[in-house]
């Protein structure tokens, strides 16, 4: 497990969130060369949009943080974290409207993406549970989540006696 600002993080959830921005960038480049088939453009080389693809990426994933796609809970049902992918899509669809009204000039391929987007991540999540095997994967966070929250109590526990400790020995 990895810790980052006091929140471990197991590495199966950290593989699973790169494998996610992965597919997003992906998404967002076969979204950008359809739009620029269905328009007739030419298509350039990746490096001259990698700053589009990479906003694309990171946002849709920081929306799929903040609904806890990566939480313990979604990982462990795919009922779960089916609906909360479709969440955070749904907050980058109004997020990309948005800006398209607020940039009225600029140019985006994001509904193709989105969708693109989604359909790549929920294979991603069933092709998990069919190779790794979803009680295996279960069994992983369960006991991450069990061990984690006995220490998290019991570091609680401490840090509060400390402080207890402290405030009486001070005059």
């Amino acid at each position: 497990m990895i810790r980052l600002f006091k929140h471990y993080i197991p590495h199966a959830a950290l593989f699973l969130a790169l494998v996610d921005f992965c597919l997003l960038l992906a998404a967002a480049e076969t979204a950008w060369v359809i739009r620029a088939n269905q328009i007739g453009m030419q298509v350039d080389h990746i490096g001259n949009r990698l700053g589009q693809l990479l906003i694309f990426a990171l946002s849709v994933q920081a929306l799929a943080v903040a609904v806890g796609v990566y939480g313990a809970d979604a990982l462990r049902s795919r009922r779960t974290a089916m609906a909360r992918l479709l969440v955070a899509f749904l907050l980058a669809a109004i997020f990309y409207s948005a800006l398209v009204w607020l940039l009225p000039g600029m140019k985006s391929g994001a509904v193709h993406a989105l969708g693109l987007g989604f359909i790549y991540l929920a294979f991603s999540r069933i092709l998990l549970d069919i190779l790794v095997g979803e009680e295996r994967f279960k069994r992983r966070l369960l006991s991450w989540a069990r061990v984690s929250g006995r220490s998290g109590l019991r570091n609680l526990q401490q840090s509060r006696d400390r402080a207890l400790s402290s405030s009486a020995m001070s005059p």
